[in-house]
């Protein structure tokens, strides 16, 4: 992920009468705040699945102990 960072806007050491230095900084700087929204956001998922996933898990612990009774020993 590195090396394509670092390619990221590689462009603007060309010479050229156009401000590509300028156009390659706002390249680096999309691509930081993309991966940075993407990472977080792909945290916040993980997290929200697993606290599904435990939800769900609990809910169907809950339902199977309900179903199972016990019946009454005579004696």
């Amino acid at each position: 992920m590195e090396s394509f960072a670092s390619e990221v806007g590689s462009f603007a050491s060309v010479e050229s009468l156009m401000d590509l230095q300028s156009l390659g900084e706002l390249f680096r700087k999309l691509h930081e705040e993309a991966d940075a929204f993407a990472r977080r956001e792909s945290i916040k998922l993980f997290d929200q699945d697993k606290r599904n996933r435990q939800a769900t898990s609990e809910k169907d612990l809950g339902v199977a102990k309900e179903s199972v009774k016990i019946a009454p020993v005579m004696w």
